[in-house]
């Protein structure tokens, strides 16, 4: 008597609203056709809190080894675009069994074609095997079958990334920014330890073998939503045990790398070697700590535990930076398989702030909160040292490093930087620089959203010299001029209120903390003085007196100034002060944001940035909210 007895074999459909689905099993038992004499089939469908749905598959009556699961174009349009839970189970004598379990993801319309998929999926029983030799998804839209974790009749990414191009395209864009989300009952870390804790364990390795070097690097189970490729760490034991991610900028300073994956079950564990890197875990969109976890460089093997109270289907998502991965072990009954992804895919150049030099961690740079606040993928081009004119450490320039990206229909593009380029050796020939860049990054990805942000810099507006105010003001009309979207953080606006433009009335000299003027500018407000002039500068206002001529109270002037020259009030910077940490004056957040290396953003610095730049982003391009 054959037993049915497995884990359920990973499949995640993808389908679309208002179209017929049809998915087909031809199975054998001991290499003939499977006997469904006595078989009992049961399928449902989840909803995201793990409620069954009244809509559910219908399934024909079995013959020759064949079950066929169907929705009709009434049953997708009644689910809705979203994401769900599906479950197959076959009962035969008296035992009952799940066979498949996964996703089924309902898109938008629009969509066209077919796929077929096969793989062989033993079912392993007393004497016998059961095998789910292929199975055929087809739809009168479009479907995607994902057999055992492969996805090989039509690339699932491709689709879902043409996908999100179309809902940038139509309406998801605009954004709002959402708070990066810690979990109320998040799962428990256990200890590092050097072997597993789970008994009868499933092994899921992100390099195939694995002990065969010659192997491909195996990506089935784990989706790099980052855009990376995979590579064998060595081809030496134990190194051909690990895979890492590579960024498409080889040299640039190896970027946050992503994996996710779709766990049934409660408990699992994550391998990786003991090198100096840091990983961040997220469990359906919330993280599981605020504080990611450091992994030492001692090259042993390591398994971190992580256990949930419950058994149930999670979307879990990896940040990692410098991350040897082994891949995930699995108690004997759980499930593993890819996660189908479906955000926007966001490219962000940049300079060493990019990269997430300053942070404690990496993972909590600017860039990858950035991608968590607006629920973008982003893939980060950060080098340090470079700029639109500056060569950069390894790979040269901002222009010099689109070629690795030019292949990839990314969503939207970003450029974010110039601090490098704020001195006599670059500042002049930025603007042509800038008008070049724009030009390619239009014509690369003539249908993205293109944004370019102000200098991403390290002090207040008391520290700025006059490069940093020449090239902040010719990006901005770069930008202008190219039709992007300028995020400045340098000047953001002034909202809820006209600025005012006057004269100043009296000569202050180098070092003068006051100076005269009949317009009176609010408190707390950002002037600039000298617009236009060599001497220009900018001060935040901290009193008022007087009843015209009026006196405002500011820090040290950095430049002897003349009566009648511009005085006009601008949005403050989103940074102020000239302290770092380690170095405080007591006045200023970048005695907080800038870290001990005076140069760099700390941890607190970039979530400052990525906060800032998220509301910005979100104001420019959802301008009615």
């Amino acid at each position: 008597m054959a037993v049915i007895a497995q884990t359920p074999a990973t499949l995640d459909i993808v389908a679309v609203k208002g179209d017929d689905l049809t998915v087909t099993l031809s199975v054998t038992e001991s290499s003939v056709a499977y006997d469904w004499t006595g078989a009992t089939v049961a399928t449902a469908i989840l909803d995201s809190t793990g409620a069954t749905v009244a809509t559910n598959f219908t399934t024909a009556t079995p013959a020759n080894g064949t079950l066929t699961m169907s929705l009709t174009d009434t049953n997708t349009t009644t689910l809705g675009v979203g994401s769900y839970r599906y479950w197959l189970s076959v009962t035969k004598s008296s035992a009952t069994r799940t066979w498949l379990a996964g996703l089924l993801t309902v898109m938008e319309t629009g969509w066209g074609g077919t796929s077929s998929s096969s793989a062989s999926l033993s079912i392993t029983t007393g004497s016998a095997t059961i095998n789910i030799s292929s199975i055929n998804v087809t739809a009168t839209g479009v479907s995607v079958a994902d057999t055992a974790g492969y996805y090989t009749a039509t690339n699932v990414e491709t689709v879902l990334a043409e996908q999100a191009v179309n809902r940038l395209r139509d309406l998801t864009l605009p954004v709002k920014p959402t708070a990066v989300k810690l979990m109320s009952n998040p799962p428990t870390v256990g200890a590092l330890a050097t072997s597993t804790a789970i008994v009868s364990p499933q092994y899921h390795y992100t390099v195939s073998g694995p002990s065969s070097p010659t192997q491909s690097v195996n990506t089935a189970f784990f989706t790099t939503s980052v855009g990376s490729d995979w590579s064998m760490v060595g081809s030496t034991f134990p190194n051909y045990n690990y895979a890492q991610q590579i960024l498409p900028t080889v040299g640039a300073g190896s970027g946050v790398g992503v994996a996710e994956f779709i766990h049934y079950g409660t408990t699992f564990e994550l391998m990786f070697k003991g090198v100096t890197g840091y990983l961040q875990i997220s469990v359906d969109g919330e993280l599981v700590s605020a504080t990611p976890t450091s992994i030492a460089n001692n090259g042993n093997t390591y398994f971190l535990p992580i256990t949930f109270a419950t058994a149930a289907h999670r979307t879990i998502k990896l940040e990692f930076f410098n991350l040897y991965f082994g891949g995930v072990v699995l108690g004997p009954t759980d499930a593993i398989g890819r996660a189908v992804t479906n955000r926007p895919k966001v490219l962000v150049i940049g300079d060493s702030f990019t990269e997430g030099s300053g942070s404690s961690y990496y993972v909590d740079g600017w860039v990858p909160t950035l991608g968590r606040l607006l629920g973008w993928d982003v893939w980060s081009s950060g080098q340090g040292g470079s700029g639109y004119v500056a060569p950069g450490n390894y790979t040269g320039k901002f222009s010099t490093r689109l070629s690795f990206y030019a292949n990839i229909d990314f969503d939207v593009i970003v450029v974010a930087g110039g601090i490098n380029d704020c001195n006599a050796t670059y500042a002049g020939d930025v603007a042509t620089e800038a008008a070049s860049l724009y030009s390619t990054i239009k014509s690369t990805w003539p249908t993205a959203t293109w944004i370019a942000t102000s200098p991403l810099i390290n002090k207040g507006v008391e520290g700025w010299t006059s490069y940093y105010h020449s090239v902040r003001q010719t990006l901005a009309s770069a930008a202008s001029t190219a039709g992007f979207n300028f995020v400045d953080l340098m000047e953001m606006p002034i909202n809820g209120s006209t600025p005012v433009t006057g004269t100043i009335s009296n000569s202050p000299s180098a070092g003068a903390t006051t100076f005269q003027s009949a317009l009176r500018v609010p408190i707390g407000s950002t002037v600039e003085i000298g617009t236009g002039l060599s001497t220009v500068e900018r001060r935040r206002v901290t009193s008022t007196s007087g009843v015209g001529p009026y006196t405002m109270t500011v820090a040290a002037l950095s430049n002897a100034h003349t009566a009648g020259e511009t005085l006009k009030q601008v949005g403050n910077s989103m940074w102020t002060g000239t302290g770092r940490v380690g170095a405080t004056t007591g006045s200023g957040n970048c005695d907080v944001y800038v870290s001990s290396d005076g140069t760099h953003p700390s941890s607190a610095g970039h979530q400052a940035i990525a906060n800032t730049a998220a509301g910005l982003i979100a104001d420019i391009l959802n301008p009615y909210t």
